[in-house]
């Protein structure tokens, strides 16, 4: 018996729903691209939470990523990844600039010259 596919891991039957609704968000569907959000926010969020600790630090790196997703759906290509996969990637592109914000905004709370 063959082993797990590559793209197995990433959920099983409900991940083809999350690919189908970003290939829809692609083409321009609002409404697909608001069932991505509402099937992937958990995990985005949690995500975030876990980048960089605090609500509202996570809270714009989840809507950043959301947005750049949107953006991008066009260039989903669900042979190379699941939209999970792919999804996670921009979450983890927008970590260093929302770091970077997170720094400054930090050092000029402590230092309000």
């Amino acid at each position: 018996m063959p082993g797990p596919g590559p793209r197995d891991h990433a959920g099983g039957p409900e991940c083809d729903d999350v690919d189908r609704a970003l290939l829809a968000a692609g083409r321009g569907d609002q409404d697909a691209f608001a069932r991505f959000y509402d099937a992937t926010s958990a995990h985005v969020f949690s995500l975030a939470l876990e980048i960089v600790h605090g609500r509202e630090a996570c809270e714009d790196l989840a809507l950043e990523s959301y947005v750049e997703a949107w953006r991008t759906a066009p260039t989903f290509d669900r042979a190379h990844c699941s939209a999970m996969t792919w999804l996670t990637m921009h979450v983890l592109r927008q970590t260093p600039v929302r770091l970077a914000l997170n720094a400054a905004r930090t050092a000029r709370d402590e230092n309000p010259d």
